[in-house]
């Protein structure tokens, strides 16, 4: 089953997009934040909200190349997710500033917020002898990651590495990568850590990944991957 949008909201009233922003504090949402007319992407998470003036701070960004051609009246671009629910919108960069004794960036409140409520995607396990390789590289990292992919959906996969892998990998670190399957175009691609575990018994460490920022082409060449597991694994079963 593909991934179905089960709703979607433009919102424009200043009361709910504030009820957003606070569902994405509260729930520690890592956010997507990006620049127009580039492709560099960095994350971040919102730290307070002013509810009277409409301003809101988010950390300062992981990328500090990003961070430091920030500047006051710039538009980024931000997308999160909380509860199953995904919002991005456009705020503008009012200043850098200090939020508990820690760097940070003031932003304007959305005048506008794209609200989406998503169904789960179908996620297909690849048998271990298909399993591709992938490489993930990261400017945070001396080295790249390798790994095997032993899972995949519409937008992310599951990728397991044979040792530890130091330093940890953190929840909404940037990744890069070359070639996610044989059978795809070599290209690189998007993908941001979600949820890293380390399995001491068997010494495998597994994290899973969401693909950011596909294009409708990529988008439909996972997908159609997507379906072709899902018919390996009917066929696997009526044996």
């Amino acid at each position: 089953m593909d991934e179905q949008l089960a709703e979607s909201q433009h919102l424009s009233n200043p009361e709910d997009i504030l009820r957003v922003l606070q569902a994405l504090l509260l729930n520690r949402s890592l956010l997507t934040v990006a620049q127009p007319g580039t492709q560099a992407l960095a994350s971040s998470m919102v730290v307070a909200i002013d509810d009277q003036t409409g301003y809101w701070l988010i950390d300062a960004l992981s990328d500090e190349t990003l961070q430091h051609q920030l500047r006051s009246g710039q538009t980024i671009l931000i997308r999160a997710a909380y509860g199953g629910i995904q919002v991005s919108c456009e705020a503008k960069v009012q200043d850098q500033v200090e939020w508990d004794y820690l760097p940070a960036v003031k932003l304007t409140l959305p005048q506008k917020m794209l609200h989406r409520q998503r169904r789960a995607a179908f996620r297909a396990d690849i048998a271990a002898a298909d399993r591709p390789h992938i490489q993930l590289e990261s400017n945070q990292r001396p080295e790249p990651l390798h790994g095997q992919v032993f899972d995949i959906s519409a937008d992310g996969v599951g990728v397991l590495f044979d040792k530890f892998i130091r330093p940890p990998i953190e929840p909404g670190e940037l990744f890069s990568c070359a070639q996610l399957h044989p059978a795809l175009p070599q290209q690189h691609w998007q993908l941001m850590a979600k949820h890293p575990q380390y399995d001491k018994m068997n010494d495998k460490y597994r994290c899973g990944f969401s693909l950011v920022d596909m294009n409708a082409a990529d988008a439909k060449r996972i997908s159609q991957w997507v379906l072709a597991e899902q018919r390996k694994q009917r066929m696997s079963r009526r044996r």
